[in-house]
């Protein structure tokens, strides 16, 4: 992963775009940084859920403004997977 101030400016653009509340936010950083107590699988395990539940294999349609498919946070981690990591 990069440099600090890099994932940062990462997670401050991802955050932004999605709307994410500052519990949400904390959740992802927490979720991307795998300082998430226990197992630290569960988040991408469900976001697979999720993705596999919504139907559809245009993963971009999921991250843009408006989609409904994922809840806030999971469409924030995608859109940082496809586009940042």
């Amino acid at each position: 992963m990069g440099s600090h101030g890099h994932v940062t400016a990462d997670l401050d653009l991802v955050a932004g775009s999605h709307s994410l509340s500052a519990s949400e936010r904390t959740e992802l950083l927490r979720i991307i940084t795998g300082t998430i107590p226990g197992n630290r699988d569960p988040p991408l395990f469900l976001l697979a859920l999720h993705l596999f539940a919504s139907g559809t294999d245009d993963l971009l349609s999921l991250i843009l403004p408006g989609a409904k498919s994922l809840r806030h946070v999971d469409a924030a981690l995608l859109d940082f997977l496809l586009t940042t990591a």
